[in-house]
């Protein structure tokens, strides 16, 4: 469990989401009930591994989609702590 540790338990389920969904794209409220978390805290937690460059967000409509971003290297770092 110490990716958990390092990573906080929120931030480590909405990882565990996309791991378990590499190539979909996921709308806020599929992550909210695969993830078991509350909206408030995926949504922080969503805006913070955004920002940190691991997820890519597309607007489709009105829904806003998210998904891993192969394409920075900050999630080749991440995943390799989920490999472990």
């Amino acid at each position: 469990m110490g990716v958990e540790k390092l990573f906080g338990k929120g931030k480590y389920r909405i990882i565990s989401v996309f791991l378990e969904n590499k190539e979909s794209e996921l709308h806020f409220r599929e992550i909210c009930r695969i993830s078991g978390l509350t909206q408030p805290t995926v949504l922080e937690h969503l805006d913070v591994l955004t920002e940190l460059g691991f997820l890519k967000v597309r607007k489709n409509m009105n829904q806003t989609l998210y998904s891993i971003d192969n394409n920075n290297p900050i999630t080749e770092k991440i995943l390799r702590f989920f490999e472990k």
